[in-house]
């Protein structure tokens, strides 16, 4: 009985150890699994199901993403710092009191002291520090850091898509070093725009008025208009050799040409979102670090897996078209060319 015994548990600590091993070797975790043919984006179909397909797969890869995009981008955190380096110091609440003040230094008058007591009292007032002006400087390196962020993003995000071998790190700053000015130029161009949109709305938004409601309203229709061209902008500049502006003037086409899948990205990004609210309003700790870890590179990812699909439908398969149909001279340059 004993011998039995301890066959058993012989067999039972082998088989736990080799489990053990196997499950918790370094080499496997810190290793790439090989790229096997169940793993290419040719067999997932790119509508709505496979999106999820795609999801599963990319998983923790698009958690790399978001952290190394966070990271690229820690400038930008530092406005939040600015915003909590604010001082506060008790000041007069009404306008009115400097007025009063100036008259009744001048006449003694009976109806100035009675107004004296409610046009001098004090509230809080917050104010930008020198730390917080420090902090905003820090933030302003993002100008150069935005766009080449995104470029680096927009290529690894194609590469899922598309099923390529992609490699996190290597891949994003090459992509970076090959198309450094492009993304200087798309990056200043898409933070001067998105903040022209953004004050735009918040000015009319602030006025009353029938006609200021519907400019309102039409500056909210060109920030949501904006916001879906994005998904263009970035992916255009990696994949084609292109100018700035007809850059932004193909995305904005496409933005009409792939007007289904564009509305369907933009309510699962605007679910994200929401969820991400609602997780921080739950428990703040969890909700800071969510953006960090997920959303903003499945935000991306879900905007690529919409975008691409109608990107190769209108602009890189014609090109082929012809290049098939007609000789295209040695001396002519290409209108597609990869610059990933």
């Amino acid at each position: 009985m004993f011998k039995s015994i301890s066959i058993f548990i012989f067999k039972e600590c082998r088989t736990a150890d080799d489990f053990m091993k196997k499950k918790f070797n370094l080499f496997n975790i810190f290793t790439p699994k090989s790229i096997t043919k169940d793993d290419e984006f040719a067999e997932i179909p790119t509508n709505f199901k496979g999106f999820f397909v795609m999801f599963g797969r990319k998983f923790w890869n698009i958690s790399n993403l978001s952290l190394l995009y966070t990271f690229f981008n820690l400038p930008f955190l530092f406005i939040f710092l600015a915003f909590a380096c604010m001082e506060q110091q008790n000041v007069i609440g009404s306008p009115m009191y400097s007025a009063l003040f100036s008259f009744s230094t001048i006449s003694d008058s009976v109806p100035f002291g009675i107004l004296y007591p409610f046009l001098s009292t004090f509230r809080n007032a917050s104010y930008f520090s020198t730390a917080s002006y420090v902090c905003f400087g820090i933030a302003a390196l993002s100008i150069f850091t935005f766009g080449l962020s995104n470029v680096g993003a927009a290529y690894i995000i194609r590469g899922y898509n598309r099923g390529d071998p992609v490699f996190l790190i290597s891949d994003f700053f090459s992509t970076i070093k090959k198309n450094w000015r492009q993304g200087l130029l798309v990056g200043f161009a898409d933070i001067l725009i998105s903040v022209v949109l953004v004050f735009d709305f918040l000015f009319w938004n602030g006025q009353p008025g029938f006609i200021n409601g519907i400019m309102m309203y039409f500056s909210l229709f060109l920030c949501v208009l904006y916001f879906v061209m994005r998904f263009y902008i970035y992916t255009i500049t990696i994949t084609f050799d292109l100018t700035v502006y007809k850059i932004f003037k193909d995305a904005f086409l496409l933005t009409f040409l792939g007007f289904k899948r564009n509305a369907l990205a933009l309510f699962g990004i605007i679910v994200l979102f929401i969820f991400s609210f609602f997780v921080c309003t739950l428990y703040l700790p969890i909700g800071i670090m969510l953006p960090i870890i997920l959303t903003l590179a499945l935000g991306m990812f879900i905007s690529g897996y919409a975008s691409y699909p109608v990107i190769k439908k209108y602009m890189i398969d014609p090109f082929y078209a012809d290049d098939e149909s007609q000789d295209i001279p040695d001396n002519e340059d290409p209108v597609f060319e990869d610059r990933g």
